[in-house]
């Protein structure tokens, strides 16, 4: 005869059956349905928990349009962001990561372990200017942005003015591969001097043979420039994924966040 079960044991039994029954009954996670949309056919979420996710998508390259034509309700949002702690975390988050990868690499000591930062956006910020034009909400004015450039005063992130400094001590080539145009090298030289920054092994710029390139194939230019030199590159580190993807990419791409303005 088969044995029996001990009476102890048959309280635990269905009480198991009765949590499997529910359990196959309903699925695992309980998502909340949106009860109605937004006419650009968003869900209804109010703009804090919708913005948080807009800036994901973008940070993840996912966004397509949206990356662009950045949504009216997110206004005060990236203005809040950019201007708070939100950037600031994000950006230490980031260097943090950063700092971690870069102590992973060999350095050969031959001077060619480069490490790739972009400009604006990535080690200076902007804000100051982009103040006056919306936080990216308004068209902004080339014209007065050169001024501004002229000026070599924008501020550096501090997050990324660290991580250049420890990358340094660790033996990287650093490379700055800029959108600006030659002409801007003495002001911007001054600038980067000026926010801290020295010691890099290039600093490049769009040349007059670039115009009418993209700026995807402009970085990607000046990285397989940098490739035929002989550098190795380990890291490339920006604002824009156009400055991350390509050719000759790094083996490691760090995207620093900027919900401001998408360059595809």
């Amino acid at each position: 005869m088969a044995p029996s079960a001990s009476p102890l044991l048959l309280p635990l039994i269905s009480l198991f059956s009765l949590i499997f029954t529910a359990a196959v009954s309903q699925s695992t996670i309980q998502l909340p349905t949106a009860a109605s949309h937004h006419q650009d056919g968003a869900v209804a979420y109010d703009d804090k928990v919708f913005c948080d996710s807009w800036r994901l998508s973008v940070e993840t390259n996912n966004a397509g349009d949206l990356a662009s034509n950045k949504p009216l309700r997110c206004r005060q949002y990236v203005e809040d962001y950019m201007t708070g702690i939100g950037i600031q975390a994000d950006s230490d988050m980031l260097a943090y990561a950063a700092l971690a990868y870069a102590k992973t690499v060999d350095i050969a000591g031959d001077g060619k372990d480069a490490w790739v930062f972009d400009l604006d956006e990535t080690l200076l910020t902007n804000l100051p200017y982009f103040r006056d034009y919306e936080f990216g909400y308004k068209t902004v004015n080339l014209t007065v942005y050169f001024d501004w450039v002229e000026m070599a005063v924008a501020p550096a992130f501090p997050a990324s003015l660290k991580l250049y400094n420890e990358l340094k001590e660790l033996g990287f080539a650093l490379i700055i591969i800029s959108g600006r145009g030659e002409g801007q090298r003495s002001a911007t030289e001054r600038n980067l001097v000026n926010a801290g920054f020295t010691g890099w092994d290039r600093l490049l710029f769009g040349e007059k043979a670039d115009t009418g390139l993209q700026m995807r194939e402009l970085k990607s230019k000046k990285r397989l420039q940098l490739v035929k030199e002989g550098y190795r590159l380990h890291a490339n580190y920006s604002h824009q994924w156009c400055s991350l993807v390509g050719e000759a990419m790094a083996t490691k791409s760090f995207k620093f966040p900027n919900p401001m303005y998408y360059v595809p």
